[in-house]
């Protein structure tokens, strides 16, 4: 009976070496993962800080970019569906569209333009423009 309490004392003995092994190789990976999650939390707040400027300096330069909209005195016409309205002109032989308002400048005046399009077989053909003050 001694010779099984010796060999259970034994066994024990190496099991709780094992178990402290693995519990010292766990506190050091819980260390390394601490110390990672540490790093990790100071990119992140990196990361948000640099997203806010960046947040900040676009919605500076959109509102630097409606105020030269509104200041300029150029104006672009884009008009949708331009094959539709020649058609309707042949067809018709007269197609008056009109583009949105717009401004000559901060303090310039309200503009639209108009655009006929006179497309009839007879008539000759010719294109129009007519800016109007709103």
């Amino acid at each position: 009976m001694p010779h099984h309490l010796d060999l259970a004392c034994k066994t024990f003995k190496e099991t709780t070496g094992h178990l402290e092994e693995k519990v010292k190789a766990l506190q050091l990976r819980q260390k390394e993962l601490d110390q990672e999650r540490l790093t990790l939390r100071a990119q992140v707040k990196e990361l948000t800080d640099g997203k806010v400027a960046l947040e900040a300096k676009m919605a500076a330069q959109e509102k630097a970019a409606s105020e030269l909209e509104r200041e300029s005195s150029g104006f672009v016409w884009k008009i949708s569906g331009f094959t539709e309205v020649l058609q309707e002109a042949m067809k018709d032989g007269n197609k008056k569209i009109y583009s949105s308002p717009f401004s000559t400048g901060r303090h310039g005046y309200k503009l639209i333009v108009g655009m006929r399009l006179q497309a009839a077989t007879g008539h000759g053909r010719a294109v129009t423009f007519r800016y109007s003050l709103v």
